[in-house]
């Protein structure tokens, strides 16, 4: 917990395995963690990382990041 409150967690979570393969893919940093099964949790694939990795991973994704308007780019990704 971060001291403003806030509960930040040093994991990806994810229904399926698939969205965190192709995470790894993207951020080649992740290939040291692997994806854990764990099918009695809310989320059944996970990658738990150190802080740090975290922390850069996110880095690296916000980077990434070059539209100026998250509604429209999401409309053009569906086709809208």
């Amino acid at each position: 917990m971060l001291p403003s409150g806030l509960f930040v967690p040093a994991a990806w979570r994810r229904l399926r395995k698939s969205p965190l393969s192709s995470l790894q893919k993207c951020l080649p940093s992740l290939i040291a963690y692997p994806v854990l099964a764990t099918p009695k949790a809310d989320y059944p694939y996970r990658i738990i990382l150190p802080k740090t990795i975290w922390a850069i991973s996110l880095s690296e994704l916000a980077l990434e990041q070059n539209w100026s308007n998250f509604k429209n780019e999401v409309a053009a990704y569906q086709g809208q």
